[in-house]
């Protein structure tokens, strides 16, 4: 959604028109390799996220190199992640948490978006 509303702005102030092409899949792989492969004449942009650097650590093999391969020409967004319980949760601070966690390995559930994502990923560190 953030590319969309980013490519709305774009076409908008440059006059230009900004076509949106999804590639969903594989940790972003088969659209960095679509922008990668790409003529270099300034028509295609790829949106990086924390995807392709999650990539980097989960396959050995990538046809591109993210840090070598790409320019960064701006940041378009950026997330803060959120900890949160249900309002009856008996526990009032990360502190708690954590203490109730450490007395009872193994009892509490964790539930994290996008398997593989950032959000996940972070949950299951803290975990």
């Amino acid at each position: 959604m953030t590319i969309r509303l980013l490519a709305n702005k774009l076409s908008q102030n440059l006059k230009q028109p900004f076509i949106i092409e999804n590639r969903p899949g594989a940790g972003g792989i088969a659209a960095m390799r679509a922008v990668l492969s790409a003529p270099a004449d300034g028509y295609t942009l790829g949106e990086m996220g924390n995807g392709q650097s999650i990539s980097m650590s989960l396959f050995q093999n990538l046809p591109y190199d993210v840090l070598n391969d790409f320019t960064q020409v701006s940041v378009a967004a950026s997330f803060t992640m959120l900890l949160a319980v249900p309002p009856t949760s008996p526990y009032k601070s990360v502190k708690e948490l954590i203490e109730a966690a450490r007395k009872a390995p193994g009892k509490l559930n964790l539930g994290a978006i996008s398997p593989g994502s950032t959000q996940n990923l972070s949950a299951y560190l803290f975990q």
